[in-house]
Protein backbone atom coordinates (compact mmCIF):
# COMPACT_ATOMS: atom_id res chain seq x y z
CA UNK A 1 0.00 0.00 0.00
CA UNK A 2 2.99 2.46 0.58
CA UNK A 3 4.46 1.59 -2.22
CA UNK A 4 1.60 2.06 -4.39
CA UNK A 5 1.32 5.29 -2.44
CA UNK A 6 4.87 6.46 -3.01
CA UNK A 7 4.12 5.81 -7.12
CA UNK A 8 1.04 7.61 -6.86
CA UNK A 9 2.29 10.77 -5.39
CA UNK A 10 5.34 11.07 -7.82
CA UNK A 11 3.29 10.65 -10.63
CA UNK A 12 1.40 13.86 -9.86
CA UNK A 13 4.65 15.57 -8.84
CA UNK A 14 6.11 14.54 -12.45
CA UNK A 15 2.42 15.75 -14.19
CA UNK A 16 2.78 19.03 -12.75
CA UNK A 17 6.34 19.57 -13.43
CA UNK A 18 5.97 18.49 -16.69
CA UNK A 19 2.68 20.33 -17.43
CA UNK A 20 4.83 23.41 -16.14
CA UNK A 21 7.84 22.95 -18.60
CA UNK A 22 5.38 22.16 -21.80
CA UNK A 23 2.85 25.66 -20.98
CA UNK A 24 6.22 27.67 -20.85
CA UNK A 25 7.56 26.33 -23.77
CA UNK A 26 4.66 26.14 -25.86
CA UNK A 27 4.65 29.89 -25.50
CA UNK A 28 6.49 31.33 -28.80
CA UNK A 29 9.17 34.31 -27.94
CA UNK A 30 7.41 35.84 -31.25
CA UNK A 31 4.48 36.48 -29.54
CA UNK A 32 6.17 39.34 -27.31
CA UNK A 33 7.81 42.56 -28.23
CA UNK A 34 10.62 42.40 -25.66
CA UNK A 35 11.98 45.73 -24.87
CA UNK A 36 15.49 44.53 -23.06
CA UNK A 37 16.90 41.25 -22.00
CA UNK A 38 15.14 41.26 -18.48
CA UNK A 39 11.71 41.70 -20.31
CA UNK A 40 13.07 38.46 -21.77
CA UNK A 41 13.83 37.05 -19.06
CA UNK A 42 10.41 38.01 -17.33
CA UNK A 43 8.59 36.12 -19.52
CA UNK A 44 10.19 32.94 -18.54
CA UNK A 45 13.05 32.91 -21.67
CA UNK A 46 16.15 31.83 -19.81
CA UNK A 47 18.02 30.41 -22.51
CA UNK A 48 21.25 32.85 -23.44
CA UNK A 49 20.58 33.64 -26.57
CA UNK A 50 20.02 35.42 -29.63
CA UNK A 51 16.51 37.53 -29.02
CA UNK A 52 14.56 40.15 -30.69
CA UNK A 53 13.91 43.23 -29.29
CA UNK A 54 11.76 45.93 -30.05
CA UNK A 55 13.39 49.46 -29.01
CA UNK A 56 10.68 51.16 -30.03
CA UNK A 57 7.25 49.82 -31.30
CA UNK A 58 7.99 49.60 -35.23
CA UNK A 59 11.56 47.91 -35.29
CA UNK A 60 12.81 44.86 -34.38
CA UNK A 61 16.33 44.48 -33.42
CA UNK A 62 18.56 41.51 -33.03
CA UNK A 63 20.74 40.66 -29.70
CA UNK A 64 22.37 38.43 -27.42
CA UNK A 65 21.20 38.52 -23.72
CA UNK A 66 23.09 36.28 -21.34
CA UNK A 67 21.07 35.33 -18.02
CA UNK A 68 22.51 35.16 -14.92
CA UNK A 69 21.53 33.38 -11.52
CA UNK A 70 19.28 36.68 -10.89
CA UNK A 71 19.50 38.94 -14.06
CA UNK A 72 20.29 39.30 -17.54
CA UNK A 73 22.36 41.75 -19.32
CA UNK A 74 21.94 42.53 -23.35
CA UNK A 75 25.09 42.47 -24.63
CA UNK A 76 25.97 45.55 -26.85
CA UNK A 77 29.18 43.94 -28.06
CA UNK A 78 30.56 40.21 -28.58
CA UNK A 79 34.22 39.24 -28.63
CA UNK A 80 35.26 36.01 -29.46
CA UNK A 81 37.85 34.66 -31.75
CA UNK A 82 38.42 37.46 -33.53
CA UNK A 83 36.66 36.40 -36.67
CA UNK A 84 35.60 40.52 -37.02
CA UNK A 85 37.79 42.85 -37.51
CA UNK A 86 36.76 45.68 -35.09
CA UNK A 87 39.38 48.41 -36.07
CA UNK A 88 37.20 50.35 -38.75
CA UNK A 89 36.41 54.42 -38.81
CA UNK A 90 34.14 55.59 -36.21
CA UNK A 91 31.27 56.49 -38.57
CA UNK A 92 31.02 52.58 -39.16
CA UNK A 93 30.17 51.88 -35.39
CA UNK A 94 26.77 54.07 -36.09
CA UNK A 95 25.50 51.27 -37.68
CA UNK A 96 26.11 47.23 -36.05
CA UNK A 97 27.80 44.72 -37.71
CA UNK A 98 28.28 41.01 -36.95
CA UNK A 99 26.04 38.56 -35.91
CA UNK A 100 24.38 38.74 -31.90
CA UNK A 101 25.13 34.99 -32.21
CA UNK A 102 29.32 35.09 -32.64
CA UNK A 103 31.08 38.59 -32.99
CA UNK A 104 29.16 41.84 -33.34
CA UNK A 105 28.67 45.45 -32.36
CA UNK A 106 25.08 46.51 -31.82
CA UNK A 107 25.44 49.70 -33.20
CA UNK A 108 24.83 53.08 -32.07
CA UNK A 109 21.73 53.76 -33.84
CA UNK A 110 19.79 51.45 -31.95
CA UNK A 111 19.89 53.11 -28.77
CA UNK A 112 19.32 56.31 -30.17
CA UNK A 113 15.89 56.13 -31.63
Amino acid sequence: MQIHRFVLLSAIILLQSCSRVFSTSLVKESSFKFKDCGHVRSKGFMKNGTYTLWLNDTTPFKVHCEHGASTSYTVILRRQDGSISFYRPLLEYSNRFGHPQYEYWAGLGAFLT
